[in-house]
């Protein structure tokens, strides 16, 4: 029987992470964002009516009383096996996108995501105007 053992460091970004399982993924990078988020607030039972007619606030049966829409702070953290982070750009790339929970959890979203290094070469022409200004001083031959 034949056991694999991973032990190494990872340096990067001024830190540095002990790898000490072999299908272990490291987040190697964040971004900080923001979501927009919609909250409404119904009327309460006690001033609704029953069926579906309007009552004595003129609202509506089941209807919104407001609605707010807020910025909810977004953390996205890429993660990869260690092994292709620590050899280059890694290809497969799990996207954790974590939000703040009303129960002050977190609710996140993963999605797997391709990752490709991809070389581009741009021409850049342009043209410089030079002004020069001389004096030629007069030349005398011998008679």
């Amino acid at each position: 029987m034949t056991t694999s053992i991973c032990s190494t460091i990872l340096t990067g970004g001024g830190q540095l992470l002990a790898v000490t399982d072999c299908t272990q993924d490291v987040t190697f990078s964040t971004d900080h964002t923001y979501n927009l988020s919609t909250s409404t607030m119904l009327a309460p039972q006690s001033i609704i009516q029953k069926g579906n007619s309007t009552n004595d606030t003129g609202i509506s049966n089941g209807m919104p009383i407001t609605s707010t829409t807020y910025a909810v702070p977004t953390i996205i953290y890429y993660m990869a096996p260690w092994q292709d982070v620590a050899t280059g750009v890694p290809t497969q790339v799990l996207a954790k996108m974590c939000s703040a929970a009303p129960d002050g959890g977190q609710d996140c979203t993963s999605v797997m995501e391709k990752w490709a290094v991809t070389t581009t070469a741009v021409v850049q022409s342009f043209t410089n105007t030079i002004n020069l200004t001389t004096t030629l001083g007069s030349v005398s031959f011998p008679r």
